[in-house]
C-alpha cells in the first residue's frame, strides 16, 4: 500500500550543495530553512490550477499538444525496461543518450508518464485513458526508482567526483569534466517536473522518498562542483558564461525549488554565501550583451572556422552566438536563452521575481527576447531556413547566409526548441510584442507543428502563448 508522502528533509544534508562544498573549499554549505506552510504538489514549474486550464484550453494548438503527450506516452511505454535499466559506467556521452536527452532520455519520459498521468487524474472523463495513465503511473515509478538507488553508480556510491567519468576513450579529460554539469543539468528540470508531479499523485513511501530526495541532492551536488570547476579553469570568457551555466543554474534552481530550500534559491541566483561560482545574476550580465558592450574574450575572428563571430555584437546578442558553423546560426543561444527563463520562471513562482537584482537581469533577458525574437517573427518555416544576404537588420552580418537552425528539415516548426524561450516568456511578459509576434507566426503553420513539439515540462506555456 503506497502512503503519500513529501521529500523528507535528510537531517545529515544541510542543503543542495552540502556534498560539493565538502569536496570543493572554501565554499560553505548553505544552510536550509524548514519549508515554510503547505505548499501543495506540484509548485515547481506549474500547478493543478494552471494544469487543469491547460485541460480546458480551447485551441486547436494545446489540443495538438495533448494528442502529441499522448502519442509519446504510448510510444515510451514500450521501451519501460530500457530506461528501468540505469546505466552505472563512468562513459559521459551514455549519461546523456540513456538518462537526460530532452527528447527521448529517462527523465524526458519520467516527465512525460508523470505528465500525463496527473492530467489524467485533475481531467477525470476529461482527458487521458484511466488504462494508458495507470501504465504511466506505474512506469514512472519503475524508472525513477531504479535510477535513484543505482544508477550513475561507482560501486555501491554515487559518482560524485569529476574525475569518475569519462569520454568514448574512457579517459578523463578537461572536456569531460567541464560537460558533467551540462550532461546532468539537461535532464534536471524535466526530472524535477517529474518528482513533483508524482509527489502529488501521492505515490511513494517514506523510503522512496527518501532514496529519491538522496538522489535529486546529489545530482544538484556534482552539476555544482562542476559548474564550479568549469568557471575556474575557463581561460575564455565565452566559455566561462556559455550555455553550460545556464544550464547548471536552471538544474539546481529547480531542484531546490523542490526542496523548499528557499535560501539556496536565493543563493543561486544572487550569489551571496559564495557555494556557486556563477550566480543566475552574473551570468545573465554576462551572457546577454547589453548596448555598446564589446565581444567577451574568446576566439579572435578567423582563427576558427567552428568558433569566430564579428567583432561588434548587438544589445541582446548572447555570448554564445561565436558558436559559427553553417548551421549553429541560433541554436546555442536559443540553448542558453530556454534555460535562463526556466530559472526566471522558479524564481517569479517562489516570489524572488522584484528582488532588484533579478528585474535587472529580466530587462537583459528581454532584450534578448527582443533582438532573436525580430529574426523568429519573419524567418520562421522551412522554406525559409536560410538567412537572407540582404536582410537589413542590426547584426545580420553575423547570420547572412546561414541556416536558420542546425538542418533545413528542423526549424522553429519542429523540434529543435527555437520556440522554446517565446513560450517560457508569454507568460512571465504578457505584454512583449515581440515574444506576441513570435506565438502569431508559429501559430500560421498548420497542423500547429510548432506546439505539438513541445516536450511535457513546457506544456501549460502553449495556453497562455496561444489565447
Amino acid at each position: 500500500m503506497l502512503t503519500k508522502t513529501t521529500l523528507h528533509r535528510r537531517e545529515t544534508l544541510h542543503g543542495v550543495f552540502a556534498l560539493a562544498t565538502m569536496a570543493v573549499a572554501p565554499w560553505q554549505a548553505i544552510a536550509k530553512t524548514p519549508a515554510a506552510g503547505s505548499e501543495a504538489h506540484p509548485f515547481v514549474f506549474t500547478d493543478r490550477d494552471s494544469l487543469s486550464h491547460f485541460i480546458g484550453c480551447d485551441s486547436p494548438s494545446t489540443k495538438a499538444a495533448l494528442r502529441m503527450l499522448e502519442q509519446r506516452c504510448v510510444s515510451y511505454l514500450r521501451e519501460v525496461a530500457k530506461y528501468s535499466q540505469p546505466f552505472t559506467g563512468c562513459n559521459l556521452s551514455t549519461y546523456y543518450q540513456d538518462f537526460t536527452n530532452e527528447h527521448r532520455g529517462a527523465t524526458e519520459v519520467l516527465s512525460t508518464f508523470a505528465t500525463y498521468a496527473y492530467l489524467s487524474e485533475i481531467g477525470r472523463s476529461g482527458f487521458g485513458q484511466e488504462k494508458l495513465a495507470s501504465q504511466a503511473l506505474q512506469g514512472a515509478r519503475e524508472i525513477l526508482l531504479s535510477w535513484a538507488r543505482s544508477g550513475i553508480r561507482d560501486g555501491a556510491r554515487f559518482r560524485g567526483a569529476l574525475s569518475q567519468y569519462c569520454d568514448e576513450k574512457g579517459t578523463s579529460s578537461l572536456d569531460t569534466r567541464f560537460a558533467i554539469g551540462l550532461t546532468f543539468g539537461r535532464g534536471t528540470p524535466a526530472l524535477v517536473n517529474a518528482v513533483d508531479l508524482l509527489l502529488a499523485l501521492s505515490v511513494f513511501t517514506s523510503e522512496e522518498a527518501d532514496n529519491v530526495d538522496r538522489f535529486l541532492s546529489e545530482i544538484a551536488s556534482l552539476i555544482t562542483h562542476s559548474s564550479n570547476f568549469r568557471a575556474q579553469r575557463s581561460n575564455l570568457d565565452c566559455n566561462r558564461f556559455s550555455n553550460h551555466v545556464s544550464i547548471h543554474l536552471a538544474a539546481l534552481a529547480s531542484i531546490a525549488r523542490l526542496r523548499h530550500d528557499r535560501q539556496g534559491l536565493a543563493e543561486i541566483a544572487l550569489g551571496q554565501g559564495g557555494a556557486i561560482a556563477i550566480s543566475w545574476s552574473q551570468q545573465v550580465a554576462k551572457a546577454i550583451y547589453g548596448p555598446g558592450q564589446t565581444i567577451l574574450n574568446c576566439y579572435k575572428p578567423g582563427e576558427s572556422w567552428e568558433f569566430t563571430q564579428t567583432v561588434t555584437p548587438q544589445a541582446g546578442e548572447i555570448v554564445d552566438r561565436y558558436r559559427a558553423r553553417q548551421e549553429q546560426t541560433f541554436g546555442y543561444p536559443m540553448f542558453s536563452l530556454t534555460y535562463l527563463l526556466l530559472t526566471l520562471k522558479v524564481l517569479s513562482r517562489s516570489n524572488l521575481r522584484n528582488v532588484a537584482a533579478i528585474a535587472e537581469a529580466q530587462a537583459r533577458i528581454t532584450s534578448a527576447l527582443d533582438y532573436y525574437g525580430a529574426y523568429f517573427a519573419r524567418y520562421l518555416s522551412a522554406e525559409e531556413v536560410r538567412m537572407p544576404a540582404n536582410f537589413q537588420y542590426p547584426g545580420a552580418n553575423q547570420y547572412a547566409g546561414k541556416l536558420l537552425s542546425r538542418t533545413a528539415a528542423a526549424t522553429i516548426t519542429g523540434s529543435d526548441g527555437h520556440l522554446l524561450p517565446f513560450l517560457i516568456a508569454a507568460p512571465l511578459m504578457p505584454g512583449n510584442v515581440t515574444v506576441k509576434a513570435v506565438i502569431a507566426r508559429a501559430k500560421q503553420y498548420p497542423p500547429h507543428r510548432p506546439f505539438s513539439a513541445v516536450t511535457s515540462l513546457y506544456l501549460t506555456d502553449v495556453c497562455t502563448a496561444v489565447l
